[in-house]
């Protein structure tokens, strides 16, 4: 049997971080809503400090500037999502928080420019024009494998060099079916690609040679073109919405080869579970 490490975490708070993240075998990118310090209560807060810390991620920024005056030391914070992030991905994985700083009056920048550090800023800097990518659903606005990753066409500049040196990756602007959220209607692997049903057989074609794997057009969750969230594949097994139909499964399973990727038997039973829970 295959076996892969499952991290339970947050992004900024929130439970889709499939929706917010993008990654393969080689990094992991996160939004800039990533928080890596949170308020720690302390017994003397009580009740208040469990409130606090409840409320951490809906106001982060605010905590940390008033919670030196009024709550405590910088000794009663404690670093989070991205330390957890770090210490549970494998060794060579990177991880990369993505950010933009723009100008504004009382900056001299030129231009906007990428930061490379995964740590946040300090308060004072979010004054002198730090902003985040403006499309921070990374997993909508970006689709990749181990080898080449399709993105939105309005991706900043500086997070296109991210994607290419944290996923060692060629990245390609690129649109679905004319849609420009490349992540939400495509679901790609080294095996092949799914992509929007409404894609064209030139298209197809194209994005094939592009890729270099086989690409069809397909639905999941009985005709839902929102691949993306609708399923999640690597190259030996695919999870799926309940609702997926089983055409919708024998198509994926042909895509991305998954019963080659598998022992025949491990393989049989599985799809022999999921049609009879199906039928």
């Amino acid at each position: 049997m295959f076996a892969c490490v499952v991290v339970q975490t947050s992004i900024a708070g929130t439970r889709i971080v499939g929706r917010v993240t993008v990654g393969n075998k080689n990094g992991l990118i996160v939004p800039s809503t990533t928080t890596d310090q949170v308020f720690e209560p302390s017994a003397q807060l009580g009740k208040l400090g469990s409130i606090l810390y409840e409320c951490k991620t809906m106001a982060p920024d605010l905590f940390l500037q008033r919670g030196e005056k009024n709550f405590g030391s910088r000794s009663s914070w404690e670093e989070t999502e991205l330390l957890h992030l770090r210490n549970s991905l494998p060794e060579g994985v990177l991880i990369q928080r993505v950010e933009v700083r723009t100008p504004d009056s009382q900056s001299a920048l030129a231009r906007p420019q990428a930061v490379f550090s995964a740590r946040a800023p300090s308060p004072s800097l979010y004054a002198w024009g730090w902003a985040q990518e403006r499309l921070s659903a990374l997993g909508n606005v970006i689709c990749c494998n181990d080898h080449v990753a399709l993105i939105h066409t309005e991706l900043d500049r500086e997070t296109e060099e991210i994607v290419a040196d944290v996923l060692g990756v060629e990245a390609f602007r690129q649109t679905i079916a004319g849609n420009a959220l490349v992540g939400s209607y495509c679901c790609m692997s080294n095996q092949g690609a799914l992509v929007h049903p409404k894609t064209s057989i030139e298209d197809q074609d194209e994005l094939a040679a592009l890729l270099q794997v086989p690409v069809v057009a397909g639905t999941v969750n009985r005709g839902s073109d929102v691949l993306g969230a609708g399923m999640v594949v690597n190259d030996w097994c695919a999870f799926c919405g309940l609702d997926t139909t089983a055409t919708e499964l024998q198509v994926i399973e042909s895509i991305f080869k998954l019963q080659d990727a598998q022992p025949a038997n491990v393989a049989s039973d599985m799809r022999n579970a999921l049609l009879d829970q199906l039928a």
